[in-house]
């Protein structure tokens, strides 16, 4: 565990098998997940459930409301305008990897990933200072 408490993590992703494989790793890595397959559910935990959450971790491949304006909307959010985001995808292209952190997002991972590569960022993101700009892309490993 990253800290005297479970992180919060909002895990979005439209593959069934990527939310079980990644969401196991962070449970086991001692945090709390919360899972959405699209833009429909994070709304749903977001605007109504009202949670609050460390980091997210957001594909960019969604249907119908992609992770690029996923990450405009939670950029925009006041609650979500600081919380760092991972963008992940199976799409290996330089440009959605700038415009991700164009967007916002504070890094990029690639899948499939190294469970130790993804692990890593989690960390650097989870234990960066609050102060630090929700858009520092210096956490790309």
């Amino acid at each position: 565990m990253v800290a005297d408490r479970k992180k919060k993590v909002l895990l979005v992703d439209d593959d069934h098998e990527c939310l079980a494989v990644t969401g196991a790793i962070l449970n086991d890595y001692g945090c709390m997940v919360y899972e959405a397959r699209d833009f429909k559910e994070i709304l749903d935990l977001v605007e109504e459930k009202k949670v609050i959450v460390d980091l997210v971790i957001l594909d960019l491949v969604l249907p119908v409301f992609n992770g690029f304006n996923i990450t405009a909307y939670l950029r925009a959010h006041r609650v979500y305008k600081d919380v760092p985001i991972i963008a992940m995808t199976a799409r290996d292209y330089q440009h959605d990897r700038d415009k991700a952190l164009k967007l916002g997002c504070n890094s990029f991972i690639n899948k499939p990933y190294s469970v130790n590569k993804l692990l890593e960022i989690v960390r650097q993101l989870l234990l960066r200072p609050k102060s630090e700009s929700a858009y520092d892309s210096s956490v790309n490993l």
